[in-house]
């Protein structure tokens, strides 16, 4: 169905924390556009997406039994 057809992207910058908790950065497609706004040049930039945590969720505690092991 979408053979044939173009397509207009705006890219933007995405901040995020990943799962070691490490700050990265990429890139993401913030917003599709028609390609006469491409080619009218009619774009503003959009704002980085910041999605950081500001403190890393520690991974929850394993609860254990304090029972004898019936083996």
């Amino acid at each position: 169905a979408f053979r044939g057809k173009k397509f207009g992207a705006i890219v933007r910058k995405r901040l995020y924390t990943n799962a070691n908790g490490d700050d990265r950065e990429g890139i993401e497609i913030g917003r599709w556009v028609r390609t006469e706004e491409v080619r009218a040049g009619n774009l503003k930039e959009l704002p980085p997406r910041d999605t950081r945590s500001a403190t890393p969720t520690p991974a929850p505690a394993i609860q254990l039994a304090d029972e004898d092991i019936p083996f």
